[in-house]
């Protein structure tokens, strides 16, 4: 345990400090004949004669210091490495995917910190390449508009494209974050998620591999039309097919009859019991199941009875717990 905790913490301090290093030192010795030395910058910066040395002799410790911070961050996730080099198989598929439930407990939260890890690194990194640049007039901002040499630009659309690699990587896992939702009558991917939610991941990991390649065209390319085309499209898919359109297809496909549209989704859960429960399909049918609502700590609280036509079971629901965003879990009861 000791020794996977400060791998790991040794592993992430390493990537972090490399990958901002090399971008911050890259975008430090930008040579003087690549910066806008002639244009009336509004932004009053000190010459970059002037910041250059304090820059070299703070670079090294700076990065120091980002990775130790980075250290037990790494050193805390050593539990969900250890789970994902250690995988154990469940022979049970998930009925939306078809993946071994062992992916979700074993892989899916690492590859989860992962993903978050890499993204805080990519834009931090960003962030300060983009600061030095600016420092070392490589951008500058005059009462003509914004200014940024091909060398900039051409590096920091690099980063970019990588940041909007990783965010596909990021759309592709959320995918399977939607049997974990709360959106539907019951805990799991409702309606909403599997027909709205699911295709606009899909649609936005084309689009941000898309975007990401528009921007390596654009960093060997006059102007900005290709990159802001392609993170245009993204944000505004993102909006509206994670946001608007669940929210419509929940309120006016799915509410009017959610007993009905949801009913797929609430036989999921009913054949999962059934065989986290060892139950035969008869037996099934001469117990009663329930699903209740639980509110921060309080004792399982049976919600008002909504019927489903599915012979002898039964599904509690309540609009007040869905309201309220309360967390669902299973209960489970014999025969009344």
């Amino acid at each position: 345990m000791l020794l996977i905790a400060l791998t790991m913490a040794l592993v992430a301090a390493l990537v972090f400090a490399a990958l901002f290093y090399f971008n911050v030192h890259f975008a430090a010795t930008t040579p003087a004949s690549v910066r806008f030395s002639g244009i009336d910058n509004v932004i009053e910066l000190p010459p970059p004669d002037l910041i250059d040395p304090l820059v070299k002799r703070m670079l090294l410790p700076a990065t120091g210091v980002l990775g130790l911070m980075a250290l037990p961050q790494g050193a805390a996730n050593w539990e969900p490495l250890s789970l994902f080099l250690n995988p154990t198989h469940f022979n049970l598929r998930d009925p939306q995917f078809g993946l071994d439930l062992g992916f979700y407990i074993f892989r899916l939260p690492a590859l989860q910190i992962f993903y978050q890890s890499l993204m805080f690194a990519l834009a931090l990194t960003t962030i300060a390449t983009a600061a030095v640049y600016l420092v070392y007039r490589g951008i500058a901002y005059s009462p003509r508009g914004l200014f940024i040499t091909d060398r900039a630009k051409s590096h920091l659309l690099i980063l970019l494209a990588a940041i909007l690699v990783v965010k596909a990587g990021g759309y592709y896992l959320d995918a399977f974050e939607l049997l974990y939702s709360p959106r539907g009558v019951a805990f799991g991917a409702s309606y909403a998620d599997i027909n709205a939610t699911l295709p606009a991941l899909r649609v936005l990991l084309f689009l941000a591999l898309l975007a990401a390649l528009l921007c390596l065209v654009q960093a060997f390319r006059e102007g900005y039309r290709y990159v802001l085309l392609g993170i245009a499209c993204l944000a505004g898919v993102h909006l509206v097919g994670l946001n608007a359109y669940p929210a419509l297809l929940q309120r006016f496909r799915v509410a009017p009859n959610e007993a009905v549209a949801e009913r797929p989704f609430i036989e999921r859960i009913r054949q999962h019991l059934r065989t986290f429960l060892s139950l035969s399909e008869t037996a099934l049918e001469e117990e009663l199941w329930n699903v209740y609502f639980d509110t921060e700590g309080a004792d399982l609280i049976p919600a008002p009875v909504l019927e489903i036509p599915q012979k002898r079971g039964r599904l509690l629901l309540s609009k007040e717990a869905l309201e309220a965003r309360m967390t669902p879990v299973f209960g489970y009861k014999g025969s009344s």
